[in-house]
Protein backbone atom coordinates (compact mmCIF):
# COMPACT_ATOMS: atom_id res chain seq x y z
CA UNK A 1 0.00 0.00 0.00
CA UNK A 2 2.90 2.35 1.15
CA UNK A 3 4.28 2.02 -2.70
CA UNK A 4 1.24 2.36 -4.15
CA UNK A 5 0.98 5.84 -2.47
CA UNK A 6 4.32 6.67 -3.44
CA UNK A 7 3.72 6.13 -7.12
CA UNK A 8 1.00 8.96 -6.79
CA UNK A 9 3.78 11.21 -6.37
CA UNK A 10 5.49 10.65 -9.58
CA UNK A 11 2.67 10.51 -12.31
CA UNK A 12 3.78 12.84 -15.31
CA UNK A 13 1.63 15.29 -16.31
CA UNK A 14 0.53 15.28 -20.22
CA UNK A 15 1.05 18.71 -21.80
CA UNK A 16 -2.56 19.63 -21.75
CA UNK A 17 -2.64 19.01 -17.64
CA UNK A 18 0.47 21.04 -17.63
CA UNK A 19 -1.51 23.69 -19.25
CA UNK A 20 -4.56 23.02 -17.01
CA UNK A 21 -2.04 23.77 -14.44
CA UNK A 22 -1.18 27.24 -15.87
CA UNK A 23 -4.94 28.42 -16.26
CA UNK A 24 -5.39 27.39 -12.10
CA UNK A 25 -2.88 29.19 -11.26
CA UNK A 26 -4.77 32.25 -10.40
CA UNK A 27 -7.23 30.10 -8.01
CA UNK A 28 -4.22 28.40 -6.31
CA UNK A 29 -3.33 29.83 -2.83
CA UNK A 30 0.91 30.46 -2.33
CA UNK A 31 1.05 27.08 -0.41
CA UNK A 32 -0.63 24.94 -3.37
CA UNK A 33 1.29 27.24 -5.75
CA UNK A 34 4.52 26.66 -3.93
CA UNK A 35 4.21 23.02 -3.85
CA UNK A 36 2.75 22.32 -7.36
CA UNK A 37 5.46 24.27 -9.15
CA UNK A 38 7.82 22.54 -6.97
CA UNK A 39 6.60 18.95 -7.51
CA UNK A 40 6.49 19.59 -10.99
CA UNK A 41 10.34 21.04 -11.66
CA UNK A 42 11.37 18.11 -9.75
CA UNK A 43 9.54 15.64 -12.48
CA UNK A 44 10.97 17.71 -14.83
CA UNK A 45 14.76 17.59 -13.54
CA UNK A 46 13.53 13.78 -13.16
CA UNK A 47 12.96 13.31 -16.95
CA UNK A 48 15.97 15.03 -18.15
CA UNK A 49 18.19 13.09 -15.87
CA UNK A 50 15.93 9.78 -17.69
CA UNK A 51 17.63 11.14 -20.72
CA UNK A 52 20.97 10.87 -19.64
CA UNK A 53 20.38 7.21 -18.75
CA UNK A 54 20.84 3.88 -20.35
CA UNK A 55 17.05 2.66 -20.33
CA UNK A 56 16.11 1.71 -16.38
CA UNK A 57 13.53 -0.86 -15.90
CA UNK A 58 10.53 0.34 -13.54
CA UNK A 59 12.32 -1.28 -10.22
CA UNK A 60 15.82 0.27 -11.12
CA UNK A 61 13.96 3.83 -11.42
CA UNK A 62 12.30 3.05 -8.32
CA UNK A 63 15.35 1.89 -6.29
CA UNK A 64 17.04 5.68 -8.11
CA UNK A 65 14.18 8.27 -7.53
CA UNK A 66 11.78 7.23 -4.77
CA UNK A 67 12.01 7.37 -1.05
CA UNK A 68 15.73 7.15 0.33
CA UNK A 69 17.02 6.41 -3.37
CA UNK A 70 19.96 8.35 -3.76
CA UNK A 71 17.91 10.45 -6.25
CA UNK A 72 15.03 10.54 -3.97
CA UNK A 73 15.12 13.95 -3.07
CA UNK A 74 15.14 17.33 -5.87
CA UNK A 75 18.32 18.78 -4.23
CA UNK A 76 19.80 15.32 -4.84
CA UNK A 77 18.79 15.74 -8.72
CA UNK A 78 20.11 18.91 -9.11
CA UNK A 79 23.33 17.86 -7.48
CA UNK A 80 23.86 14.74 -9.83
CA UNK A 81 22.70 16.99 -12.83
CA UNK A 82 25.11 19.61 -12.01
CA UNK A 83 27.88 17.37 -11.70
CA UNK A 84 27.26 15.63 -14.99
CA UNK A 85 27.01 18.61 -16.37
CA UNK A 86 23.58 18.46 -17.43
CA UNK A 87 22.61 21.73 -15.83
CA UNK A 88 24.88 24.67 -15.27
CA UNK A 89 25.58 26.64 -12.19
CA UNK A 90 23.25 29.48 -12.83
CA UNK A 91 20.58 26.86 -13.41
CA UNK A 92 21.28 24.77 -10.08
CA UNK A 93 21.79 28.03 -8.05
CA UNK A 94 18.22 29.16 -8.96
CA UNK A 95 16.29 25.29 -8.64
CA UNK A 96 18.06 25.37 -5.69
CA UNK A 97 16.14 28.63 -4.54
CA UNK A 98 13.05 27.49 -5.91
CA UNK A 99 12.89 23.96 -3.86
CA UNK A 100 14.22 25.68 -0.79
CA UNK A 101 10.85 28.27 -1.56
CA UNK A 102 8.92 25.18 -2.05
CA UNK A 103 10.19 23.87 0.92
CA UNK A 104 9.30 26.35 3.30
CA UNK A 105 5.83 26.22 2.33
CA UNK A 106 5.67 22.49 2.25
CA UNK A 107 6.71 22.42 5.83
CA UNK A 108 6.52 25.93 7.46
CA UNK A 109 3.88 25.56 11.06
CA UNK A 110 2.42 28.90 10.83
CA UNK A 111 1.03 30.90 7.53
CA UNK A 112 4.11 31.90 4.94
CA UNK A 113 2.92 33.62 1.87
CA UNK A 114 5.10 35.00 -0.92
CA UNK A 115 4.77 38.85 0.71
CA UNK A 116 7.23 37.39 3.32
CA UNK A 117 10.50 39.49 3.05
CA UNK A 118 13.05 36.97 2.76
CA UNK A 119 11.00 34.64 -0.15
CA UNK A 120 10.80 37.75 -2.00
CA UNK A 121 14.43 39.03 -1.61
CA UNK A 122 15.39 35.48 -2.83
CA UNK A 123 13.46 35.48 -5.77
CA UNK A 124 14.97 38.57 -6.73
CA UNK A 125 18.21 37.41 -6.80
CA UNK A 126 17.56 34.32 -8.81
CA UNK A 127 19.04 34.39 -12.31
CA UNK A 128 16.26 33.30 -14.29
CA UNK A 129 14.73 36.69 -12.96
CA UNK A 130 16.02 38.63 -16.19
CA UNK A 131 13.94 36.58 -18.26
CA UNK A 132 11.09 37.14 -16.24
CA UNK A 133 11.52 41.08 -15.97
CA UNK A 134 11.94 40.63 -19.72
CA UNK A 135 8.58 39.19 -20.04
CA UNK A 136 6.74 42.22 -17.45
CA UNK A 137 8.86 44.09 -19.93
CA UNK A 138 7.10 43.00 -23.65
CA UNK A 139 3.85 42.60 -21.67
CA UNK A 140 2.95 45.43 -20.03
CA UNK A 141 -0.73 45.23 -19.02
CA UNK A 142 -2.70 43.17 -17.24
CA UNK A 143 -0.48 40.14 -16.97
CA UNK A 144 1.60 41.85 -14.72
CA UNK A 145 -1.39 42.74 -12.06
CA UNK A 146 -1.73 38.43 -11.79
CA UNK A 147 1.97 37.83 -12.78
CA UNK A 148 3.91 40.62 -11.23
CA UNK A 149 3.29 39.55 -7.56
CA UNK A 150 6.35 37.75 -6.12
CA UNK A 151 4.23 34.28 -6.02
CA UNK A 152 4.03 35.04 -9.78
CA UNK A 153 7.28 35.79 -10.24
CA UNK A 154 7.94 32.10 -8.36
CA UNK A 155 5.57 30.77 -10.79
CA UNK A 156 7.06 32.09 -13.85
CA UNK A 157 10.49 31.00 -12.67
CA UNK A 158 9.31 27.44 -12.12
CA UNK A 159 7.39 27.31 -15.25
CA UNK A 160 10.60 28.82 -17.64
CA UNK A 161 12.89 25.76 -15.74
CA UNK A 162 9.91 23.46 -16.56
CA UNK A 163 9.44 24.51 -20.20
CA UNK A 164 13.49 24.90 -20.88
CA UNK A 165 13.88 21.02 -19.54
CA UNK A 166 11.02 19.89 -21.97
CA UNK A 167 12.28 21.61 -24.73
CA UNK A 168 15.52 19.41 -24.01
CA UNK A 169 13.32 16.48 -23.94
CA UNK A 170 12.11 17.31 -27.21
CA UNK A 171 15.43 17.20 -29.24
CA UNK A 172 16.83 13.79 -30.90
CA UNK A 173 19.54 11.91 -29.18
CA UNK A 174 22.81 13.66 -29.06
CA UNK A 175 21.66 17.14 -29.37
CA UNK A 176 19.92 17.02 -26.60
CA UNK A 177 22.64 16.07 -24.65
CA UNK A 178 24.75 19.28 -26.01
CA UNK A 179 21.88 21.46 -25.61
CA UNK A 180 20.57 21.10 -22.15
CA UNK A 181 23.22 23.27 -20.34
CA UNK A 182 22.81 26.33 -22.76
CA UNK A 183 19.53 26.37 -23.49
CA UNK A 184 18.78 26.31 -19.39
CA UNK A 185 21.96 28.48 -17.94
CA UNK A 186 23.80 30.61 -20.61
CA UNK A 187 19.96 32.05 -21.17
CA UNK A 188 19.46 32.29 -17.40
Amino acid sequence: MAKSLRHLTKIRLTPSQSAKVVERFRRMDDRTCAIVMGAMLDHSLERLLLLHMKPLSNDQRDHLFFGFGPLGSFSAKIRIATAFGIIGEKTASDLEALNNIRNVFGHAAQGVTFRNKAIRDRLGHMHVEAVVSMFFRAFKNRSNRTLGSARGRYFLSAWAYVKAMDEVKKKPGPARLQLAVPALDAVM
